[in-house]
């Protein structure tokens, strides 16, 4: 055998060898990649959208899921600043961070429609006097936020012809304990302690802000024959929060939650605007401050395909104003005391062998609204609602589902009562 033979033979074994040991290569990256591919899921659970937990992709609305590490990544120190990220969510609030400021609540729309967001923590809503509000809500006490963009009008009620935004708590998985402390600009501080084990978790926390010469441009008052200049403060401020989650049995859930605020804002009339006779810069220059207290508790039972929420939420607002000319406080005609409380009871059946699906519910509440200044001691409003409703779910076949649902909802207001019946038609293709 020549030499130029045994050569070819031997670069030929070189080639055989190298091909095997890059099939060998290529399959073992194949199977990594493909038992990677399988560890991870682009369609979260979402409970919000249809009452139930159902896939992302199986929904027939336009859903987002925010967890604990994309509200810490946003960097946000609130669920309102959070939510601020999200695509097709506007927001907006007078104090920081979504603080609101007596009557001027801060507010979250859905898609530019104004007053058409729900907010829900835990499936309770939280909604009172048609506003929505997020301040107070502690993130570190936040699993996950889901946002249903969309008309939910028939699960849900008017109030989320624009969509939902359902808050759900975390329940830790381990004992902990923690303890925070922020420093920020503008005398910012901030103190939060938790703890907590996997039936219970509480955090406490509090905020303090200083105080601002000037939050906005020079403004125009037009009103009457008040005709100057004027620009808005913030004066000093605080927050104190508390959440509490407690799992009471494998079948029964309580939340609770607290927020005291104490907010100072003005209105300073710019020297040499005022046109108005006999009226000084002082006399028309005006300090607002507001002592605000909300709670939220709801108490979840979930067993099998039922669920049923009874809840309780309410806001006591006490606010008081002065001019800078006789320096003297006196309270707001606009302060109350509001709540709403009562129960959402569903069920869910599935049907043709789980390809099919029908939920169920009623939901039975009560608003109420009292004046507490002096000069609205008398007023007094009650509102009763009754709502029946319910959504089918029908697959045509594996990619194609249809949706129908109808609610019916009985309103008993002291302006006017009202009988309310909304359908609703929806198509699922995936």
């Amino acid at each position: 055998m020549t030499k130029k033979s045994v050569l070819n033979k031997s670069v030929l074994k070189k080639l055989v060898l190298l091909s095997v040991v890059s099939n060998c290569l290529y399959t073992g990256i194949a199977l990594a990649a493909e038992e990677t591919s399988d560890s991870y899921t682009l369609d979260p659970i979402v409970v919000t959208a249809q009452r139930t937990e159902t896939r992302d992709l199986e929904t027939p609305a336009a859903t987002i899921v925010l967890t604990k590490e994309d509200i810490k990544n946003t960097g946000a120190k609130t669920v309102f600043d959070a939510i601020s990220f999200t695509t097709g969510i506007t927001n907006f609030s007078y104090g920081a961070g979504g603080l609101d400021y007596g009557s001027m609540d801060s507010r979250v729309n859905i898609r530019g429609l104004e007053r058409g967001a729900l907010i829900l923590i835990n499936g309770a809503p939280i909604n009172l006097n048609g506003k929505n509000s997020l301040s107070g809500i502690l993130p570190e006490n936040v699993e996950r936020i889901e946002i249903v963009k969309g008309a939910s009008s028939t699960l849900y009620g008017a109030e989320a012809l624009g969509g939902v935004i359902n808050i759900i708590t975390s329940t830790p998985e381990k004992e902990y304990v923690k303890a925070k402390v922020g420093l920020g600009n503008l005398g910012y501080k901030q103190y939060l302690v938790s703890a907590g084990n996997k039936d219970f978790n509480i955090a406490v926390g509090k905020e303090f802000f200083g105080a601002i010469d000037r939050t906005s441009p020079n403004r125009k008052d037009l009103d009457g024959k008040r005709k100057y200049e004027y620009y808005n403060e913030r004066g000093k401020g605080d927050l104190f929060n508390i959440a509490l989650n407690a799992k009471l049995s494998e079948r029964l859930d309580l939340s609770y939650m607290r927020s005291e605020s104490n907010s100072t804002y003005g209105q300073i009339v710019v020297p040499g605007t005022l046109t108005k006779a006999k009226a000084t810069e002082a006399s028309e220059s005006k300090r607002y401050h507001y002592d605000d207290k909300k709670n939220n508790f709801s108490l979840t039972y979930d067993y099998d395909d039922t669920k049923a929420v009874a809840f309780y939420t309410d806001r006591d607002l006490y606010g008081e104003s002065k001019n800078l000319a006789t320096n003297k406080w006196s309270e707001n005609a606009s302060n109350y005391l509001a709540r709403k409380y009562g129960i959402d009871v569903q069920h869910e059946w599935s049907l043709r062998d789980n390809k099919d699906s029908f939920i169920g519910g009623l939901l039975v509440s009560r608003d109420t609204y009292k004046g507490t200044a002096a000069a609205t001691s008398n007023v007094r409003a009650g509102r009763n609602n009754m709502a029946l409703y319910g959504s089918y779910s029908y697959e045509i076949n594996p990619k194609l589902t249809t949706i129908l649902g109808a609610r019916f909802q009985k309103i008993a207001d002291p302006v006017n009562d009202q009988n309310v019946f909304m359908p609703q038609w929806q198509m699922l293709y995936k």
